[in-house]
């Protein structure tokens, strides 16, 4: 794997030895099992589920948990992320204001630019309520734009 070897690479140029490079999934699941150690049976393993979506990847990890013990037994991940949330929200909200003003945000970078700062704002808000609202000033050719969107409108 590049990233690996460019770690390894790394590390060698600083004057670091490195034992071993775990990727993320794992490192998360040994943080979580190292101070519930105690609580696993022994006999009986528990089965949990580690999930990342950062702005480029979502991945999901699910790890077998045994006292003193942790298997992973599945790690995969695709290439969608908040970027592409973000795009989605774009040319929802390009729409709505071109079918208002017969004006595309999208051809403009500065108007582009405004909108795409709204809609980070306006998906952080979606994340702990049910609706959000987006509010540009003077997006394009003078005109405002304002609009709400459900997290149920969102999610399809």
């Amino acid at each position: 794997d590049v990233q690996r070897q460019a770690m390894m690479d790394s590390a060698k140029i600083a004057g670091l030895s490195v034992l071993r490079v775990m990727n993320e999934h794992t490192a998360t699941a040994l943080g979580y099992g190292i101070y519930r150690s105690n609580d696993f049976d022994p006999e009986k393993p528990l089965v949990v589920a580690f999930c990342s979506m950062g702005h480029a990847l979502f991945s999901v990890s699910i790890v077998e948990f045994v006292r003193g013990k942790l298997n992973v037994l599945c790690e995969r991940s695709d290439l969608i992320g908040g970027r592409d949330m973000d795009e989605c929200l774009m040319r929802e909200f390009s729409a709505q204001f071109k079918k208002k003003t017969g004006a595309d945000p999208l051809t403009n970078k500065k108007a582009a630019f405004k909108l795409e700062d709204a809609i980070a704002k306006t998906k952080k808000i979606l994340s702990a309520n049910s609706e959000a609202g987006i509010s540009v000033e003077c997006l394009m050719e003078d005109e405002d734009f304002a609009s709400n969107i459900t997290r149920a409108d969102f999610e399809e």
